[in-house]
């Protein structure tokens, strides 16, 4: 089974992008975790916005589980480190501004602090379901930020949620 499967792109851009833009310099933050050596500059999270809030709600009755709305935003140019989300067990993400994204998964072991593994597969979505508890890194080769919507689900697996998702179409 593959760390990732593509769901319809069935959200209005134009009402997340508004959120997103509108809480940008106020509510962004660097990304921190404590498995790295220090923040990221080029990798953002915004995670409090009365929308946000309002999604929270709606995704976790949606789903049944403990999911959590954010918005994420990776410069122009640039990878995230390859890592495993920490504590998000799956996510469903939407591209917001126009661009599939990429995502990499690694075909072989992890290592939070070393080289790229030496073999990984790469995926192309607008919108996606993706096993986070599996080795990934994000390439932004694209003169465009990234610009994320993702719910992240902390307490039901990747195969738990593409089951329950799959079951309602």
């Amino acid at each position: 089974m593959h760390p990732i499967t593509k769901v319809p792109f069935d959200i209005d851009t134009a009402i997340y992008l508004d959120d997103f833009w509108n809480n940008f310099e106020q509510e962004s933050a660097c990304l921190t975790d404590g498995r790295i050596r220090s923040p990221k500059n080029y990798f953002k999270i915004i995670r409090n916005t009365e929308f946000l809030e309002r999604e929270t709600v709606r995704w976790s009755k949606l789903l049944d589980a403990d999911a959590r709305a954010r918005y994420y935003w990776l410069k122009p140019n640039r990878q995230l480190w390859w890592h495993t989300d920490a504590g998000t067990k799956c996510a469903i993400n939407y591209v917001l501004n126009g661009n599939d994204a990429k995502v990499q998964f690694s075909v072989t072991g992890e290592d939070l602090e070393g080289p790229p593994p030496a073999q990984y597969n790469e995926f192309e979505y607008r919108a996606a379901i993706l096993d986070v508890t599996k080795y990934h890194s994000v390439p932004n080769d694209s003169d465009l930020p990234r610009i994320l919507f993702k719910i992240s689900i902390f307490d039901k697996s990747y195969e738990e949620i593409l089951s329950l998702l799959m079951s309602r179409t």
